[in-house]
């Protein structure tokens, strides 16, 4: 209830989704789902005429984390100051190599909304790849922890199955 309340705090949110993207296997899959949406949304919004710098603002405003938000304002402003889009991602910092690079080639050869897609799908196949991993580690915890709770159900209910065989006994 406390760490519900602190997380929804507005003051707090910004730290909450910076840790949410450092927490071991959950941060590569927020991680690489907002990669997968930001890109094909930017792929879209370019492929059908939007200026870039529109697009990059429609899709800085589909992004749900306000750490990642703060990175896109930062592209957003050096893409609106002349710099290149994948001159901006590199400078932010937090943007992977081969995402700036594809980035780079697409603008080089001016199919940026073809190179956005493949970065897109790219990023598809690894979150597909982040969720299996999860829950192959899920999925043995599960089971232990119900393994535990039906042990201890088994245990309780024969314990008390004894004491009241011990009782009319005692009588």
């Amino acid at each position: 209830m406390v760490f519900k309340a602190w997380k929804d705090a507005e003051s707090n949110r910004l730290t909450w989704d910076r840790a949410k993207l450092r927490l071991p296997l959950v941060g590569n899959v927020i991680e690489s789902r907002f990669y997968v949406q930001f890109l094909e949304t930017l792929a879209n919004l370019v492929e059908n005429g939007l200026p870039l710098l529109r697009s990059l603002e429609l899709s800085r405003d589909a992004a749900q984390n306000l750490h990642i938000r703060g990175h896109l304002d930062r592209v957003i402003d050096m893409v609106g100051d002349g710099r290149t889009f994948s001159r901006a991602l590199l400078n932010t910092g937090i943007f992977p190599p081969l995402l700036i690079d594809m980035v780079s080639v697409g603008e080089k050869t001016g199919k940026l909304d073809n190179s956005l897609r493949r970065a897109a799908e790219r990023y598809d196949s690894e979150l597909n790849k982040n969720l299996s991993r999860v829950m192959e580690l899920i999925m043995p915890i599960v089971l232990v922890v119900m393994a535990v709770l039906i042990g201890t159900m088994a245990y309780l209910m024969i314990t008390a199955i004894l004491l009241t065989i011990n009782n009319l006994g005692g009588k």
